[in-house]
């Protein structure tokens, strides 16, 4: 019988993603030709069908192929009816639709059908006798066959001699890699799938080395020539004649990293840490073939070997950021990582890709740029809102030094979400700064959503140097806690108003913990501010909010909502929550509106808000409007507003008030505002429509005046007065200010008095004595501002033509003098007071006498009188007095 010969080709093929290999099995089965036997032949093949591939044994039991139809019809293979022949009932026809001729058959001898018998033979290729085991091939029943029968090497099928076959095809040599005697034994049943090579699955035997491999007859693949083993890249690559592309370390990148044209055109590395693999100093790089930059190793790689003067650089790649991880930085907190961080800023300038702080770093001097822009990105959530002063960095910047963190001079710097502290402990730092801003033309800042432990100071914009100029920063969402000098500033530098100009301050949280008793929350030096404050800030600190122009420095700008809470609570004298100042007499505060603003006092040596002007600086245009300023409980001894200097005042629609009283302890707060005329606070100021009074507390009084003869113009009109327990304005001193008011709720009309008394008696003192006005009615009992304006004119007349009298205006309390009476009470008017001279007998002449007294008590009465004496000799005769006595508000 015939046999399937089968040649087993295996093809490996990389499948990246699993190591695996592929293995696919070809099998060839030769369509063997057929025999054209006799017609008697049916009769020698067995009944039942053979399988076998490649030839056809008898399905016929006894048929004998010498005789009959079935005999002549055979003659060929029966395999597809058409193609072969097989279609028994019309041959010729098949053949001819074949395009074939004739059938060419071979008539056996006579003998032939005895000799095969009843029984099929399988040897594949010929028949043998089932007589007698008797064979065709040789013998009488081969003669008797009268042909010799096919070699089964012809077609293929006789597998144990396939090399005849093929010869005997025309074919040459089967190009195969032949396997050692002991293969099939090695290989066993089962297929192994591990790719790129088989293994024995008898017993565990691995074709790479042992008897399974000897066996072979060839070395099979190792894996990693076509990088299937991922667990070691590098050696699959260096196997493949490859350069490396994943570097464990940077050290290893510096020394290994080739060109493209070693690494069989790849054009990328990376290194998978710093130090050592996966200790998160991961970076990539990209080639760039026309680049010339300069090589820092870091943003700029060189491949190793080659010349600077060559072109071609390994680009740190923009993955998303930049971390000193990469640069060598330990991120403990504890390793100095200085050079490292300042490595990472520059390379991120460079390749402008974000520097992401995500471990704590732990510096000992200052980190710079000037590099254009600057992208620093921290992971620490946004600091607290003052509750402890314990907060530590958890990521970002520390240091135990007196430096500025970053020193940051370059436009378009962005820093957000990073955490510095400067100190574990509060007032340890003597210099410095978490960060500050100074180029010399820096624009458009956004530093938002940082958090500042224990500086010196914490956010300086124009510190350093007249020559820097920061303009249009916004600076926002921040939070600074237990600064030892100022929580931020701007324009400490600064002169003449440009060097800081735009600077935004919004929604700051600037805070003191206990134990910080002299730090300022916000100081304002140079330049253009608009600031927003925070509900919880500046708060808590000596001063919070300054207002402090030095020499040529110059101040605007527009403040809102929270500008001072809680000033002075851990201690100081005299707090203030914003403090107007200036410190030198070039100084400037020119067009400074506070509008919607809040500040409140919480300890009772608070003096809210100070307006002062010591040195004679220019405080002018000065608008403070729809603001709420309230004091502490039982406040006495310093008022809530105490302006003390400045130009041009506007206060309209505020709210002023005592407030928070202690319970059943009969608090109390003296005064809401002072107006102090001094010779650097002449002015216009106008109060209009200010709500000045008790909001929980009591307050004594609303407002005081004290003019000190100074000049100047002060008016107040509307609002309400009407929550204080004693007078509502107070007036100390003479003045040659106008002073004027208006309608205001809770102060009631002025106390008026006019009146024309009778003629008094007349007198021929030398010396002067009283005339008796107060007994005639003129007389006056204040009721709003104790401030009231006597003016008493009268004729005197000697009797004695050529002599004359004078008369001095004088006025008191308790009871009035009487005519001819000793002098009392107090003189305002000079000495000389009026003098008249009768020049005829026709009569005397008439005088006129003014003066203007504050700091009468209100409710309290008090008389007007002159003291008259004759001059020259002779009798002195009043005639007409006339009396007024006008309160002011």
């Amino acid at each position: 019988m015939s046999k399937h010969m089968f040649i087993l080709l295996c093809a490996t093929v990389a499948a990246c993603a699993t190591g695996a290999r592929a293995q696919t099995t070809y099998y060839l089965t030769p369509n063997a030709p057929t025999i054209p036997f006799g017609s008697g032949v049916a009769a020698g093949l067995a009944v039942a069908p053979n399988s076998s591939g490649g030839f056809v044994t008898s399905p016929v039991g006894s048929a004998n192929l010498a005789t009959g139809a079935a005999a002549a019809n055979l003659g060929f293979t029966p395999l597809n009816s058409a193609n072969n022949l097989s279609e028994l009932s019309n041959a010729a026809t098949a053949r001819a639709n074949l395009g074939l001729g004739a059938l060419s058959t071979t008539t056996p001898g006579s003998g032939v059908p005895a000799a095969l018998g009843a029984a099929a033979n399988g040897n594949g290729g010929f028949v043998t006798s089932p007589v007698g085991s008797a064979n065709l091939a040789t013998g009488a029943a081969a003669a008797n066959l009268g042909f010799t029968p096919l070699s089964r090497a012809n077609n293929l099928s006789y597998l144990s001699n396939a090399a005849t076959a093929r010869t005997n095809l025309g074919l040459g040599a089967m190009s195969i890699t032949t396997p050692g005697a002991g293969v099939a034994a090695a290989l066993g049943n089962a297929a192994n799938g591990s790719g790129g090579f088989v293994t024995s699955p008898v017993a565990g035997a691995n074709l790479v080395s042992g008897a399974a491999a000897a066996n072979l007859g060839f070395t099979p693949l190792n894996p990693a020539n076509n990088l299937t083993d991922l667990s070691n890249p590098s050696v699959a690559r260096s196997n493949l004649g490859l350069g490396a592309t994943v570097f464990a370390s940077h050290s290893a990148l510096m020394s290994g990293a080739s060109t493209p044209s070693t690494t069989l055109g790849v054009s990328s590395i990376a290194q998978s840490g710093y130090s050592a693999s996966g200790d998160g100093g991961w970076a990539a790089y990209d080639w760039n073939a026309t680049s010339s930059a300069t090589a820092d190793g870091y943003a700029v790689i060189l491949p190793a070997g080659q010349s600077s003067g060559t072109a071609g650089r390994y680009i740190l790649r923009n993955n998303g950021c930049i971390n000193p991880l990469a640069y060598g930085a330990a991120g403990n907190g504890v390793t100095d990582d200085t050079a490292a961080v300042q490595n990472a800023i520059n390379a991120s300038v460079a390749a402008d890709v974000p520097l992401c702080i995500t471990k704590l770093h732990y510096i000992s001097s200052g980190l710079t740029s000037s590099g254009n822009p600057v992208d620093i990105e921290g992971f620490a959530p946004v600091g607290n809102d003052g509750v402890s002063n314990a907060q530590n960095c958890l990521s970002g910047l520390i240091t135990n030094s007196n430096i500025t963190m970053l020193y940051l001079t370059n436009s378009k710097v962005t820093m957000r979400n990073l955490c510095e502290q400067a100190s574990t402990a509060i007032n340890a730092r003597t210099a410095g700064a978490c960060l500050s801003l100074g180029g010399t033309d820096q624009q458009h800042d956004d530093i938002e959503g940082n958090t500042c432990f224990r500086p010196y100071d914490g956010f300086d914009v124009v510190a350093d140097s007249s020559s820097s100029y920061v303009r249009s920063a916004f600076i926002a969402h921040n939070v600074i806690r237990d600064a030892t000098r100022y929580g931020a500033s701007q324009g400490v530098a600064g002169v003449g108003g440009a060097n800081a100009a735009g600077i935004t301050w919004y929604d700051n949280v600037i805070g003191c913990d206990s134990g910080q008793t002299g730090s300022t929350g916000f100081a304002m030096f140079d330049g253009a501010i608009t600031w927003d404050g925070a509900n919880v800030g500046p708060n808590n600190c000596y001063i919070n909010f300054a207002i402090i122009p030095g020499a040529n420095q110059n101040v605007n700008g527009y403040l809102t909502h929270e500008v001072g809470d809680s000033a002075g609570t851990h201690g100081g004298t005299n707090p203030h929550d914003l403090l107007i100042q200036p410190t030198a007499s070039s100084a400037i505060i020119n067009f400074l509106t506070i509008h919607d603003a809040w500040m409140s006092g919480v300890m009772p040596t608070d003096n809210e808000v100070l307006i002062s002007n010591p040195n004679g600086a220019q405080i002018s245009n000065v608008n403070v409007r729809g603001s709420t300023i309230h004091s502490a409980a039982n406040q006495q001894g310093t008022p809530i507003v105490d302006i003390e200097g400045g130009f041009l005042q506007n206060w309209t629609g505020n709210t002023i008030c005592a407030w928070n009283p202690t319970s059943g302890t009969g608090d109390y707060t003296t005064l809401g505002v002072k107006v102090n005329f001094t010779s650097a606070a002449q002015g216009r100021y106008t109060f209009n429509g200010n709500t000045i009074g008790g909001c929980g507390d009591n307050m004594t009084n609303a407002m005081q005046i004290v003019l000190n003869g100074q000049s100047g113009n002060i008016s107040v009109s509307g609002g309400d007065m009407t929550n204080v327990t004693g007078t509502p304005i107070l007036y100390t001193g003479a003045s040659n200010a106008v002073v004027s008011f208006g309608p205001i709720a809770g102060v009631s009309g002025p106390a008026t008095t006019s009146v024309a008394t009778s003629n008094p008696s007349s007198t021929t003192s030398a010396s002067y004595v009283m005339m008796g006005l107060g007994t005639l009615g003129a007389h006056i009992t204040p009721k709003t501002s104790g401030h009231v304006t006597i003016t008493v004119s009268v004729e005197l007349d000697n009797s004695t033509i050529g002599d004359g009298g004078d008369a001095v205006l004088y006025y008191g309390s308790g009871t009035a003098p009487s005519n001819g009476g000793a002098v009392t009470g107090t003189n305002c008017t000079s000495v000389s007071g009026a003098r008249a001279f009768t020049s005829s007998s026709s009569g005397g002449n008439t005088i006129s006498v003014t003066c203007d007294v504050t700091g009468l008590i209100v409710g309290t009465q008090y008389w007007a009188d002159l003291a008259f004496k004759a001059v020259g000799g002779g009798c002195v005769q009043p005639y007409s007095p006339q009396v007024t006595m006008v309160e002011r508000y």
